[in-house]
């Protein structure tokens, strides 16, 4: 696996702790791409990293995702 590309680390780990704080935002491509493969979900409130792909992408550092 290689690592996260910074601003998808930065993505992931803020709505890990941060979830639902208005303020910060992240680039719409980094969202989508975080979305579609699993990382973050969405729900009413913003977008949540419950899915297991995501921590274990954080935990482990994941895949190249803005590739």
């Amino acid at each position: 696996m290689t690592k996260l590309t910074k601003s998808m680390r930065a993505c992931l780990e803020y709505h890990k702790y941060s979830e639902h704080q208005p303020g910060y935002r992240f680039s719409r491509k980094t969202i989508e791409r975080a979305t579609e493969l699993g990382y973050l979900t969405s729900d009413p409130g913003g977008f949540d990293i419950t899915s297991d792909a995501g921590l274990a992408a954080l935990a482990e550092g994941g895949t190249n995702a803005d590739a």
